[in-house]
């Protein structure tokens, strides 16, 4: 019986691309019995048309539970190769898992707090956040017989109801889909924005944390097409409202031992701050602004409890003097293979 395999990949501007190949392959299979495939690098963004065929090649595997008509049914993380079998310039996980091994001994370990906005399907650049009826938010009557009144952010945070939690079918869906497919996602909730929602995966070992996420943001992006949807991961979707962040939540073995290791990282993240920023997002510089639960990014600032800091150290870690700190500043629309690299070679050489 044939399997289905979903190859996906990061093109050139960080986007997830997918194709689909069906193959005869052992019943038990492991990643290495997947083929490595072409593509059309200059389609996405990767290779001139001159010298297009660039190569994918599967490293981490996802199963489908039952997925009949198929014997089995698996999504492939892969990574992007030139036609020489070098790592393309694209290819950031390459690197991360090199650091990864290098730091085994520090046993680096990180969540991903992944903030996104459902949106309507919009032709247009402009962002159309799901269920909202107006440009500028969703509107509600505060009293009865009153007229429609724009509401602000506030009520939507952690939120219930029909005119506080849009997209709500998605968010579970998404959320069961990724148990039963094996990604670690530990939490979900609705967000300050309307129709913004966050979920969490971790905690895993650097090697591992960046494919997970990839392969939950592809879940979440087919599932939204399934409900007339779309995912925007932009860092500030709408002026006026909190922008979309990837929150990185990262501790060694000396930092879940002794707070003092928590202190030592941010002053090398201090002493680092230039380099991070060049790489946390693109476009993040518009919703780091002082303002919205975001930092001055022209600054490096860490604080207990803190969500205006670059780094905020929980307040739960403050008091059990040990655990973890969380970096505030990559966008949503990082690359964690960057991000969680640049971090550990930081903090850990």
């Amino acid at each position: 019986m044939t399997s289905r395999v979903e190859y996906i990949w990061l093109d050139a501007e960080g986007e997830i691309r997918e194709k689909s190949r069906f193959l005869t392959l052992p019943m038990n299979h492991m990643i290495y019995h997947i083929p490595n495939w072409s593509f059309n690098g200059s389609s996405t963004g990767q290779a001139p048309v001159t010298k297009s065929d660039l190569i994918l090649m599967p490293t981490h595997m996802f199963d489908y539970p039952n997925p009949a008509p198929f014997r089995t049914h698996n999504i492939v993380i892969c990574e992007v190769l030139n036609s020489d079998g070098s790592a393309h310039s694209t290819n950031h996980r390459r690197d991360c898992i090199n650091i990864m091994k290098r730091a085994m001994d520090h046993e680096p370990m990180f969540g991903i707090e992944q903030e996104y906005v459902l949106t309507h399907i919009n032709l247009s650049d402009e962002i159309a956040p799901y269920q909202w009826n107006s440009s500028e938010g969703p509107y509600v009557s505060n009293s009865l017989g009153s007229d429609p009144v724009p509401v602000k952010q506030g009520p939507f945070y952690c939120g219930v109801g029909g005119t506080r939690a849009f997209g709500r079918a998605i968010v579970e869906e998404h959320i069961q889909t990724c148990i039963k497919l094996g990604v670690t996602i530990c939490g979900a909730h609705a967000e300050t924005m309307a129709s913004q929602w966050e979920y969490q995966i971790g905690p895993l070992s650097g090697d591992r944390i960046g494919d997970h996420l990839i392969v939950s943001r592809y879940l979440l992006q087919r599932i939204a097409e399934k409900h007339g949807a779309d995912v925007s991961f932009h860092p500030k979707p709408a002026v006026g409202w909190n922008g979309s962040g990837g929150h990185t939540n990262f501790s060694t073995k000396a930092m879940r031992e002794n707070i003092s290791a928590i202190y030592e990282g941010c002053a090398k993240l201090a002493a680092k701050h230039t380099d991070h920023m060049a790489i946390y997002g693109k476009q993040n510089d518009q919703r780091l602004c002082a303002a919205y639960e975001t930092s001055d990014p022209s600054i490096f600032t860490y604080g207990v409890g803190d969500r205006s800091c670059s780094v905020r150290i929980p307040q739960q870690v403050f008091q059990d003097k040990k655990g973890y700190l969380e970096d505030r500043r990559p966008a949503a629309n990082m690359d964690p293979y960057l991000v969680c690299g640049k971090i550990v070679e930081t903090i850990c050489f």
